[in-house]
């Protein structure tokens, strides 16, 4: 069979989507030697990243154009039997199977997280290529809830296969390792740490807002560390931290390389995630597979994810934020317990067994032709 992947995703600088797309690409070509596979590159930049597959560039900036035209084009050049898209969409008269995977529903359930046009397309768009789709990939069973609940037309087509930390991820980083990325960061000896898009949805307010109390209240050395670009919809974070008072108290990095992340969580004291919407919630995993205890949002899919491995508050409690983070940061023996836990908890998310799941929805889907 002639897979196609599309890799559109790949440009992105950084964050879950990426991380998924080019995780579960390298992981089925790793355990699959039966089918051929070709992926499909939005960018020169990302030629090369696959070296066992047949990489096909196909230019262009914009993703409709990408998507709807130069996409189709790419499937039928290739003759591609089974297409796999991990952003929802399925193009038009593609001419062969089709797998999309479904990250969350937040255009439907959270859409002021989302600009207004960008709500309008993929409104217009999900429910047709859900439609169209031959099967649907849900990263977490309360995705796939979410999804149900929406698209009832659906139950027949999806399966759960839930993401995992890359093996960049572990514990036991080299001293010069650690101390590199020290440097290069200006990284206090003691921070709360927070990774992911800093956008309307992850709940940052609230984590300013706990920070702030947890200084106010308790003598504590440490700064809060964010990493992550800087998204729409974020124009009163800066007018919160100076109301807040804690500018001095912050390091606000951007976007920084995935080969530096594993440092970061390891030399954090806690990492604290409090989003209020979550398709799964990736850099929880990341954080306890680097030996990072968790504060963690008890919403949507973090409980799955978490488990018993995360002191888990509502985000929106802003003092019982900040009592949880308290609580790890002024007690070693929880702190140790919640290393442990988080050890463990990482060790059962694997990409293979993802690829495997995914493998066995290509292969139940066929290589038969249509003629949608």
């Amino acid at each position: 069979m002639r897979i196609g992947l599309a890799a559109r995703w790949l440009q992105l600088p950084s964050g879950g989507a990426r991380e998924y797309t080019f995780n579960l690409i390298q992981s089925l070509l790793q355990i699959d030697d039966r089918n051929e596979y070709f992926v499909f590159h939005g960018d020169s930049a990302c030629l090369g990243s696959f070296p066992s597959a047949t990489e096909v560039l196909l230019p262009g900036r914009n993703k409709l154009w990408w998507d709807y035209g130069q996409l189709p084009a790419g499937v039928k050049r290739r003759r591609i039997d089974l297409l796999w898209t991990p952003s929802y969409i399925i193009p038009l008269r593609i001419g062969c199977k089709a797998v999309a995977s479904v990250l969350d529903l937040a255009y439907y359930t959270l859409p002021r997280s989302y600009q207004l046009t960008d709500v309008l397309y993929m409104r217009l768009a999900m429910p047709r290529s859900f439609r169209r789709a031959d099967a649907l990939l849900a990263i977490s069973t309360h995705t796939q809830a979410d999804l149900l609940r929406l698209f009832p037309f659906t139950r027949s087509k999806v399966t759960v296969t839930p993401l995992a930390p890359h093996g960049r991820y572990r514990k036991g980083l080299e001293a010069s390792v650690l101390q590199a990325a020290r440097s290069k960061y200006f990284l206090p000896e003691h921070f709360v740490f927070y990774a992911g898009s800093i956008s309307p949805r992850k709940g940052l307010p609230y984590l300013l807002e706990a920070f702030a109390r947890l200084k106010r209240l308790h003598n504590l050395p440490h700064r809060l560390v964010f990493t992550g670009g800087w998204r729409w919809g974020n124009t009163d974070l800066d007018a919160l931290i100076d109301r807040l008072n804690i500018r001095s108290e912050m390091l606000i990095l951007g976007d920084i390389s995935v080969a530096d992340m594993p440092a970061l969580y390891t030399l954090a004291d806690l990492f604290v995630y409090p989003s209020l919407y979550e398709g799964f919630g990736l850099p929880v995993l990341e954080a306890m597979a680097c030996g990072c205890p968790v504060v963690c949002s008890n919403l949507t899919s973090l409980p799955e994810v978490a488990g018993e491995a995360a002191i888990q508050v509502d985000p929106r409690d802003v003092p019982a934020m900040a009592e949880a983070m308290y609580r790890v940061l002024s007690n070693a023996t929880l702190c140790h317990d919640l290393i442990g836990r988080g050890f463990i908890r990482a060790a059962t998310f694997t990409w293979e067994a993802t690829a495997r799941k995914t493998l066995e929805v290509f292969e139940q889907v066929g290589p038969s032709q249509i003629s949608a």
